[in-house]
């Protein structure tokens, strides 16, 4: 009470608020602004619905001090604590140096003691440097060979006892490049990140990515180098490279903790443990465990006969089964537990990974969940996130519309043609999903005259369903089936539609093909090998002839024995036949080199203009439309 009547005192000095989460009351106290205009600010700019009595974090904090057009002091600059991060759809509570004080929504105060919790380890690296079997010889498994490629392409959370009897949740998170974000959301969960790292191939560009992942979310590092068994491995090179990066190994001189692994033989397991054990007992991790659950959801994914289930990484208090929980616009009520050995568990504690059955719907992954004992909270925050994505969504769409315009009064637009690709994205979990759309925006081709790109019509989790079918029907889109699979009823739906449905289990086959689709679509191959290229420069009328093409063949050689096409650009194709003359002059010949001039006439086809091009190109199989025009 001292402490907050010294801030109101102050008040009209620049507000110093604490590093520690504040409470909406507090901060109103402290700005002498109505909690009632806080509250609605955070409801309307940050999608947050909160009550007097609940926290606001320090960064949020801040950002509603200076919306109001007050200055923050100095003093709220220090680094955060571990529960600067939290969700703020919570109980309010605040750390007093071993305890927690939770506010209830009456005003009650209760002091919670902080106990230890098992550290959470995330296992991060390149593709292919052992990390998933590094884990599998730690808890004696054989996940990597049961994986698509021998990669990992999801998110897992396990838990582990070590040797002193102390547990360790261990994620793995996968190391090729589609997956980026995803490594770093493990590394926002995590405590300690072991960094693993093939001794025979070095730092890769994946390696690069995840050392800055874990300094972005500031993990302490232990490195593992693998693969110590394997010809051609160098430690020494290893280290000497990661200094690089600012990681200098203990026997350098540093403080990055260094193990020499070996997942095939099990070399260096136990010592890998003992330095996870000692770092987490340097940092004396600990959490109140008697308080209502947060946490944030790893993974998410649909199941058959169970809907929405969430892998959750409990981080704070206990989540019980009959537990109200709330994660991103998702909302519901815990019916089922299972913990990662694939029994059924009454609660979860923190650092406990926890798979979770009775949200509405699939949660993003990376959502912050939190539990209540009553319902009615959680649906109106959920409903009030709903409808707040609803309008920004009409919101973007908005700002769109006015950005083209805005180009097309300065005359910065680009006219380029825009081609679209469109597709339809099924995946076993939404990390998959979230992954596959990042990648797919990169997989852009353009030329002078047209931009090519996916367009994702619709994405979703779960098997392939006939509304997916119907969906991509409409749009002419090809399904993209990753990890799930599809009903016999599904599958004669999409023949009926004629919907084509590719099935994926490694993510970079899937980019690879697409990518060729979407080059193929910007410019079009010939049905055969080219031969030739040529370019209208000239039309003329010539009797009973027709119209004639006067050329240059810029490109091979135009033969009167091949196929021609011509196309309007790279993309627009007028006429698929055959030459019914080609001349040099007014000779008839056979064929033209490049770089001479000549003269063309097409079965059944005149309409050609100047500029178009022709492609020469000797076919095996009958032309589709021999000697037909195409309309524009």
């Amino acid at each position: 009470a001292n402490r907050r009547e010294q801030r109101y005192a102050e008040a009209d000095a620049p507000i110093e608020l604490p590093g520690s989460p504040i409470q909406v009351l507090e901060l109103s106290g402290l700005m002498e602004i109505g909690a009632g205009q806080i509250i609605q600010y955070l409801m309307m700019n940050k999608g947050l619905m909160v009550t007097m009595t609940q926290t606001v974090d320090h960064e949020v904090a801040i950002e509603v001090v200076e919306a109001f057009g007050k200055e923050v002091a100095g003093a709220g600059d220090e680094d955060d604590d571990e529960d600067d991060d939290e969700d703020n759809l919570r109980f309010a509570y605040e750390r007093e140096e071993e305890d927690e004080v939770i506010v209830s929504a009456s005003g009650e105060q209760s002091v919670l003691e902080r106990e230890w919790r098992p550290p959470v380890v995330t296992i991060m690296g390149h593709v292919d440097h052992g990390k998933t079997s590094l884990l599998d010889s730690i808890r004696d498994t054989r996940v990597a060979k049961g994986e698509a490629g021998g990669i990992t392409q999801g998110v897992s959370a396990f838990r582990v006892a070590s040797s002193s009897g102390k547990d360790i949740t261990f994620i793995d998170t996968p190391g090729h490049a589609a997956f980026s974000d995803m490594r770093s959301r493990g590394a926002n969960v995590t405590d300690i990140v072991v960094l693993v790292i093939a001794a025979d191939d070095g730092i890769m560009e994946q390696t690069k990515e995840c050392i800055a992942a874990a300094k972005r979310a500031m993990c302490p590092i232990v490195v593992a180098i693998n693969k110590m068994d394997k010809e051609g491995a160098d430690a020494n090179r290893v280290l000497t490279d990661l200094t690089s990066y600012d990681i200098l190994g203990e026997d350098l001189g540093g403080d990055v903790q260094v193990v020499q692994t070996s997942a095939k033989k099990g070399d260096g397991i136990p010592e890998l443990l003992e330095k996870i054990q000692l770092q987490a007992e340097l940092m004396n991790l600990k959490a109140a465990h008697d308080m209502e659950a947060q946490g944030s959801v790893i993974e998410a994914k649909v199941s058959k006969g169970l809907g929405a289930v969430s892998t959750v990484l409990v981080q704070k208090g206990t989540l019980c089964v009959g537990d109200y929980i709330l994660a991103g616009e998702a909302w519901g009520r815990v019916r089922r537990m299972i913990a990662d050995d694939g029994t059924t568990i009454k609660e979860a504690g923190p650092s406990t990974p926890v798979q979770v059955v009775g949200l509405n719907l699939a949660p993003n992954a990376g959502d912050i969940l939190t539990a209540s004992k009553t319902e009615s909270g959680v649906r109106e925050v959920a409903e009030a996130r709903q409808r707040l994505a609803r309008q920004s969504q009409g919101s973007a769409t908005s700002s769109s519309i006015m950005a083209t315009a805005a180009t097309l009064v300065d005359g910065t637009i680009d006219t380029r043609e825009i081609i679209k690709v469109p597709v339809v994205i099924k995946a076993d979990v939404m990390g998959s999903v979230e992954a596959l759309r990042s990648s797919l925006e990169g997989l852009v081709q353009s030329d002078e005259g047209a931009i090519c790109m996916p367009d994702i019509v619709f994405s979703g989790v779960g098997d392939v369903t006939s509304s997916d079918v119907a969906i991509a029907s409409v749009a002419k889109a090809k399904i993209l089936a990753f990890n799930v699979a599809t009903g016999n009823d599904v599958i004669s739906a999409a023949r009926a539609e004629n919907v084509d449905i590719g099935y994926y289990s490694v993510v970079y086959d899937l980019l690879d093909e697409l990518e060729e689709t979407v080059q193929i679509t910007l410019a079009p191959p010939p049905p055969g090998k080219l031969s030739g290229r040529a370019t209208i420069l000239k039309t003329f009328k010539l009797g009973k002839a027709g119209k004639v093409a006067g050329c240059e063949v810029t490109e091979g050689t135009i033969r009167t024995d091949g196929n021609v096409r011509v196309l309007r650009g790279m993309r627009n194709q007028l006429y698929l036949g055959r030459l019914q003359q080609l001349k040099v002059g007014k000779e008839t010949v056979t064929e033209v080199p490049g770089g001479s001039e000549c003269g063309m006439s097409f079965e059944n086809f005149q309409g050609f203009e100047e500029g178009d091009i022709i492609e020469c190109f000797t076919s095996s199989g009958d032309l589709e439309n021999n000697g037909t025009e195409r309309s524009e």
